[in-house]
């Protein structure tokens, strides 16, 4: 660092700690997961049953929907059909057995 003698005290000239400015790393989907497993979707399905077929556990699909702005209750509430599609895009699947 250069320092710039006027008097008493010095002042230093800062420079940014990096050049680069931050890129994010890029997230990893697991795409053979996906298309392998097919899950089937029907009105009137519940928390429970959408978190059975998804492999996901119930909190976490329900702080999903909280997220998403949907009202849950009770995780034996039906759901939407279209949100029930939605947050099978959404969350991958674990691998078959």
């Amino acid at each position: 660092m250069k320092t710039q003698k006027k008097g008493k005290f010095a002042k230093r000239i800062k420079k940014p700690p990096v050049d680069a400015p931050y890129v994010p790393p890029k997230l990893k989907r697991i795409t053979k997961s996906l298309q392998d497993k097919t899950i089937d979707i029907f009105e009137g399905m519940t928390t429970v049953e959408l978190a059975k077929r998804t492999g996901q556990s119930v909190i976490t699909l329900q702080e999903f929907l909280v997220n998403l702005g949907e009202k849950v209750v009770s995780e034996f509430d039906p759901l939407k059909i279209d949100v029930a599609e939605l947050v099978v895009m959404v969350f991958p699947f674990p691998k078959s057995q």
